[in-house]
């Protein structure tokens, strides 16, 4: 059975010669902060619990990622219901500071989770650091392929407004370790440059590509003259990853 892991946050390690506290301590104190994030989030304030969080944290995470953390799991799990137990846990104290770690196993509509949530002692308050949330890969449900073109229209919108940046970062972390920034930028301003913005696109054909892959196909009217875009799709944890972005000029 293949757990999907999605580890977020910042995962601390106890320095040498620290002082260990055991699991008692621990249950005690950080158990109720878990049952309050899970319930906070379950209830739509998960940009709260993201405010509130350590700035170790929201400087590794950023809020949209943590929306799309949340987001995956109520899509697989359902609703979180409950701490069904504490599993483990401690809390270390170094010249780094106080942090707690608590093992628990959580209960949501269509199953549990063996999760593993830390914290950091921020002056008298414990503030999140690290959560994991594993499920099995095979309770994701198929994404809709009738969401694609929804999907791939904002890209073009982004092109013709030459938002660089925000049509980046929609990109799957493969497209982007592909496309590296720099490279990303000067290809897309040159081509933005021979084909204009977006005037109209009419939706070709969603097909399947290899490998799992879908191809969503456009015919598109650039301000210079008639072309296409291929937005090249993958279905992952129940959601669709953008793996490849292609605009081009003149007949496909």
């Amino acid at each position: 059975m293949k757990k999907i892991l999605m580890v977020i946050g910042v995962l601390a390690l106890a320095a040498v010669g620290a002082i260990v506290y055991f699991v008692g301590k621990a249950k005690k104190e950080l158990t109720p902060l878990v049952e309050k994030i899970l319930v906070d989030c379950r209830e739509g304030k998960g940009d709260t619990v993201y405010d509130e969080a350590s700035e170790a944290f929201r400087k590794a995470v950023t809020k949209e990622d943590f929306r799309r953390f949340l987001g995956v799991r109520t899509k697989v799990l359902g609703a979180y219901k409950a701490v069904e137990k504490t599993t483990g846990g401690g809390m270390s104290t170094s010249d780094a500071g106080t942090v707690g770690e608590v093992n628990v196993t959580l209960a949501y509509e269509r199953g549990t989770s063996d999760a593993k949530f830390q914290f950091v002692k921020v002056g008298d308050a414990w503030r999140l650091l690290h959560m994991t949330i594993p499920f099995d890969e095979k309770l994701a449900p198929a994404p809709d392929r009738a969401e694609l073109e929804g999907r791939s229209r904002p890209l073009l919108d982004l092109y013709s407004q030459s938002s660089f940046a925000a049509l980046y970062a929609r990109f799957n972390q493969a497209l982007q370790e592909a496309w590296k920034v720099e490279k990303y930028e000067a290809d897309i301003r040159d081509l933005r440059a021979k084909t204009g913005a977006v005037r109209e696109a009419s939706l070709r054909d969603v097909k399947d590509g290899p490998d799992g892959k879908v191809l969503v196909t456009f015919d598109v009217q650039f301000e210079n003259g008639p072309g296409y875009g291929v937005f090249t799709w993958v279905a992952g944890l129940g959601e669709w990853h953008l793996l490849g972005f292609n605009l081009q000029a003149g007949p496909r």
